[in-house]
């Protein structure tokens, strides 16, 4: 995940800049283009990415070497041609077209995933405090949530955890935005959500609660049990999955009674998890050999609705 977070992050949004600041096409039509789809790609990145290699400030970085790229390109405007010369030059302006109404599609997308499906929504609180947390995963569709593939119920693997569809990722950063000291440490004390408390996100009575899987050395993960050691909560007819907790500290059994903002674990690394976060989501009821395939439900937490690339902060620590 990190080499391709460096590559369209990093690489990608550097290598537009440099294109339209150094070697520009050579008409005002192709220059226009140009400058379009690089704002379109800009803004679809900052929309759509998960901003922790780098972090969220990079954004504000590209925008103000869009600028001066996009500024130099001006200057140059009057004088180019208005029109392209060439093939090659109406080649060139044709694929920024193409890219340009790309770009707007994917961005479109982000617009539309932000606004929390039909039907009806959950409200919970929210389940961890004592810090900035980021959402890496969040939102009603791919282009911001990489679980809504489970909303695809056509395909055979996707129909176990299709609960998972509307599910929200979080991890801990500090005040430059980073979440871990280093790209992808290996030790997992270096992830400051690592072994944060979590909380109970609604009162109810605990349906599953697993416990006893490793917590893996960061990028491994366990493809065979994705949610981890996790506890599910049945809050009234909806059920709430909290994944990949550290081992040996889930504080709850199955049929247990919980009230909200009981502590119930802490976050760790256990599943399929590329490093240490808390999934949670909201679920009608699952069948019993498949507990994670009730009907997905979108959650809001304390009455907002989290995207990916949100922040959330909760300044008091929750008791321990």
């Amino acid at each position: 995940m990190i080499a391709t977070l460096i590559a369209l992050q990093i690489v990608l949004p550097l290598a537009l800049i440099a294109w339209l600041g150094l070697r520009p096409l050579h008409s005002g039509l192709g220059l226009a283009l140009q400058m379009t789809t690089t704002a379109l790609a800009l803004l679809l990145l900052w929309r759509s990415g998960v901003w922790i290699v780098p972090p969220w400030w990079a954004v504000l970085v590209y925008a103000v070497l869009f600028a001066m790229a996009a500024a130099q390109g001006a200057s140059r405007l009057r004088h180019l041609p208005r029109l392209p010369g060439g093939p090659a030059g109406w080649l060139g302006a044709a694929s920024f077209v193409l890219l340009g109404g790309y770009f707007a599609f994917a961005l479109s997308n982000t617009v539309t995933a932000r606004r929390p499906p039909h039907g009806r929504i959950v409200d919970l609180q929210f389940p961890l405090s004592g810090g900035t947390f980021l959402v890496l995963n969040g939102g009603a569709n791919l282009s911001v949530n990489a679980h809504a593939d489970a909303l695809d119920q056509s395909v055979p693997a996707h129909r176990a955890w299709w609960g998972t569809a509307y599910g929200v990722d979080f991890v801990a950063a500090d005040d430059w935005g980073f979440r871990a000291s280093g790209l992808q440490p290996r030790e997992l004390d270096a992830y400051r959500v690592f072994g944060m408390t979590v909380s109970a996100p609604c009162s109810g009575t605990v349906v599953v609660a697993i416990d006893g899987l490793p917590d893996l050395t960061p990028p491994e993960h366990d493809l065979a049990n994705l949610a981890g050691n996790y506890v599910i909560l049945a809050c009234g007819d909806v059920h709430v999955l909290m994944g990949h907790f550290k081992r040996g500290t889930v504080a709850v059994r199955s049929g247990q009674a919980v009230a909200a903002g009981q502590a119930i674990g802490s976050v760790g690394n256990s599943g399929g998890s590329d490093e240490p976060h808390l999934h949670i989501h909201a679920q009608l009821t699952g069948s019993a050999e498949a507990p994670i395939s009730g009907r997905p439900l979108p959650a809001t937490f304390d009455g907002r609705y989290l995207v990916r690339g949100d922040f959330v902060h909760k300044a008091v620590e929750l008791p321990k």
